[in-house]
């Protein structure tokens, strides 16, 4: 018995050790660049050329992306993207969403609203729509003031984004007169559940527990705190063979899907924007809903979504102004490249009379 627990206190001041140590260094073991003990390409060479990044900055640019990217919770729309330190291709304030070059004292606001389509996933800070539209302004109309604010927040859909103007409205953010641009469509799915529900759930649910369950479901938490965990996860990120180049706002296979799911996507969709426009134009803000250009190797049921959407009279459809162009739309499968978003930007600006 003696044995047992001699080996038994080794084993616990080595693993004590262990994370005492990564915690003490985790901040040195987060900055360490490993692109060079990991050969893997997280882009093609035409996807850097068309962003605009040496194959040697591949690495950073995806760990901005992708890596230290993170979340943080919002009341009432649940999950937004988090601010960041000041870093060299994704940024996002702590007020006003991803980073767009602004104005002092703006004297016409616009924001924008909608999922990593808007947000500029796989882009650098000036490769987004909205930041696109501010240098658009500033070229047309360079005796005034205009501020762009990105908004755009992965899986963001139309029932998270009308809260999310609600919230802004009631925080004095976004004010009367000003502009309200949403980009819907590809992310509709219906009353579907948003990004952090379950997570939320579990941890409300854990707080009403009996003392065993709530011991088990608070050493859960606890074991996945631990640094030694932590850094596990950290590298595993870094050195999954899963590239990140897929879609990152839920879909579901038309397999999963039947008649029903199909009519309650786009009667929600209506309905939000029917609750959008009537508040809009309540409060005064300028609103408008443009349902972007598909992304061409779109499953069915985007498709299928898209052409019912076409008819729905309160969307400005630019869905189609991208099928003429001759170069690379998407640097991924649903991500728009910087050319493909400033074409979009460009289609905002002659849909809506800024001046």
């Amino acid at each position: 018995m003696k044995k047992f627990f001699f080996h038994f206190s080794i084993f616990i001041f080595i693993f004590l050790l262990i994370n005492i140590i990564t915690a003490f260094l985790w901040g040195s073991i987060k900055s360490i660049n490993l692109l060079n003990l990991n050969t893997k390409d997280y882009y093609s060479r035409n996807i850097l050329e068309v962003i605009g990044i040496k194959d040697s900055e591949q690495y950073d640019f995806y760990n901005e992306m992708w890596i230290e990217r993170k979340f943080k919770y919002v009341q009432f729309a649940e999950h937004l993207e988090a601010e960041t330190k000041n870093q060299k291709y994704v940024n996002v304030t702590s007020d006003f969403g991803r980073f767009v070059e602004n104005n002092l004292n703006c004297k016409i606001r616009i924001f924008f609203y909608g999922s990593s389509l808007v947000f500029g996933y796989n882009a650098k800070d000036d490769q987004t729509i909205p930041s696109y539209l501010k240098k658009i302004l500033d070229r047309k109309f360079k005796d005034k003031n205009y501020c762009v604010y990105n908004f755009g927040s992965a899986s963001y859909y139309s029932t998270q984004e009308n809260i999310l103007l609600l919230t802004h409205y009631l925080d004095k953010k976004i004010l009367p007169n000003d502009f309200a641009i949403f980009i819907n469509g590809y992310a509709e799915n219906g009353n579907i559940k948003s990004r952090l529900h379950d997570e939320i759930k579990y941890i409300f649910n854990g707080l009403e527990l009996k003392v065993w369950d709530e011991l088990k479901f608070s050493s859960t938490i606890f074991f996945n705190s631990l640094p030694a965990v932590k850094l596990y996860k950290n590298l595993h990120s870094r050195f999954s063979n899963d590239l990140i180049n897929d879609v990152s706002d839920d879909q579901v296979k038309i397999s999963e899907i039947n008649k029903k799911k199909i009519i309650e996507i786009k009667n929600v969709f209506i309905s939000n924007l029917e609750i959008r426009n009537a508040i809009c134009e309540k409060v005064t803000i300028n609103c408008y809903t443009f349902l972007p250009p598909i992304p061409s190797e779109s499953d069915k049921l985007t498709r299928l979504k898209y052409y019912l959407f076409k008819d729905i009279p309160l969307l400005i459809d630019i869905s189609e102004i991208l099928n003429e162009e001759n170069y690379l739309k998407f640097v991924d499968k649903s991500h728009y490249t910087p050319k493909a978003a400033n074409h979009i930007a460009n289609e905002i600006f002659n849909k809506i009379n800024f001046d």
